[in-house]
């Protein structure tokens, strides 16, 4: 917030300055804003208001100069930014900034060993353009969705005969089983859709279970997700 508004202002006053042409200016002023908020990392929309403001803001605003930027840009932001952190600390969740934030607690299992702060930054890197999202952020992220698929599956009561489940994977993982038959403790069921299909196999019907997040049905070749 702080650095946003007070970039931006600099950059709008320069342009106000430096520039003759007001219209020039003011675009110079909100591209120029938004191009080295987002190098700089610190990327806040009502930072280009600051710098196209110091433009258009008239002969009392070209007065100030660069004296602008602290009264009443950074003045103002503070006031923000205290109301923010008082609203917010409340409530350990929301703390403004995020870092005062309590996260949840996490099994350390609830994450492969595997994904390292490398993995994350390297994901971030091919994702390309700018995500508002710190690594710790998306780890976190990671971790509660990873946490909540591994603890919400149907119950073994629940898989039936002449049934079609979905594991609810994303892309390639995605598959649809539908249960040919169930005695004991033992499942068979055909791949219908998916990674795997067209096949049929046999497994432990906690494990299916296990699989399973939803059943489904095919209505006009489509697969929807029963209630």
């Amino acid at each position: 917030v702080l650095a946003g508004h007070g970039f931006s202002a600099m950059l709008g006053v320069a342009a106000a300055l430096w520039i003759p042409n007001s219209m020039v200016a003011a675009s110079v002023a909100v591209g120029g804003a938004i191009a080295l908020m987002y190098f700089l990392r610190c990327l806040h929309p009502p930072g280009g208001a600051s710098a196209l403001m110091a433009v258009i803001g008239g002969a009392k605003i070209h007065a100030l100069g660069f004296g602008y930027v602290l009264f009443p840009v950074m003045v103002n932001a503070l006031v923000i930014l205290a109301v923010a952190v008082a609203f917010n600390y409340p409530f350990p969740w929301r703390r403004y900034p995020g870092a005062w934030a309590t996260s949840p607690e996490l099994p350390p299992t609830a994450v492969p060993t595997a994904l390292a702060e490398s993995d994350l930054d390297y994901a971030l890197e091919r994702a390309g353009g700018y995500h508002d999202i710190s690594e710790e952020d998306l780890e976190l992220l990671f971790r509660l969705a990873q946490e909540h698929a591994e603890t919400h599956h149907l119950q073994v009561g629940q898989i039936r005969e002449g049934t079609c489940y979905s594991n609810g994977a994303l892309g390639a993982a995605w598959a649809i089983r539908c249960v040919k038959a169930v005695a004991g403790d033992r499942v068979s069921y055909a791949t219908e859709a998916g990674e795997g299909a067209p096949d049929s196999g046999e497994m432990a019907l906690d494990a299916f279970a296990r699989w399973a997040r939803f059943p489904v049905r095919l209505v006009d070749d489509r697969w929807e997700r029963q209630a």
